[in-house]
């Protein structure tokens, strides 16, 4: 009887794991390639609050390369904003299921962004991502929102 229980679960254990892996895996091999920004929303909150200055929509606001490689997955991503072009490159880039990092330099500074995937269809994607600080009581948070189109 324990044996049954345990090849159970070991069951259980053994689906959810491929079904995961799955998923991760579905997702990377959409990531691979060119991709529109077509519009980038920008707003942030302060205390909650959305400060409507803060707020701003991008049409056509750059493109970004995700390479999927052997050993790391590597890409550019240049943007166009006020007449000037902006180029950074993905030292390296990884994703979940449903979430997708990315770490990026422009030659001086290295930053990590972590984004959640809000739907990934094979040439459309929506990724958004927020960054929180607080200090002297005061929280602040940046919320930015991509649609993209495969290239």
């Amino acid at each position: 009887m324990k044996s049954l229980k345990f090849l159970s679960l070991l069951f259980v254990l053994s689906a959810i794991l491929f079904s995961s892996c799955s998923k991760q895996s579905k997702l990377e091999k959409r990531l691979d390639g060119k991709w529109n920004m077509d519009l980038v929303t920008y707003e942030l909150r302060v205390n909650g609050i959305v400060d409507p200055a803060s707020k701003g929509s991008y049409s056509n606001f750059g493109e970004i390369l995700l390479v999927k490689g052997d050993k790391t997955n590597t890409g550019t991503v240049t943007t166009t904003f006020q007449g000037q072009t902006f180029i950074q490159t993905i030292t390296e880039w990884t994703n979940t299921e449903d979430k997708l990092t990315v770490v990026s330099t422009d030659g001086v500074t290295s930053e990590t962004t972590v984004f959640d995937i809000v739907s990934n269809e094979k040439d459309k994607q929506e990724w958004t991502t927020t960054q929180t600080t607080t200090s002297g009581g005061v929280t602040t948070v940046e919320a930015t929102n991509y649609k993209l189109s495969r290239k």
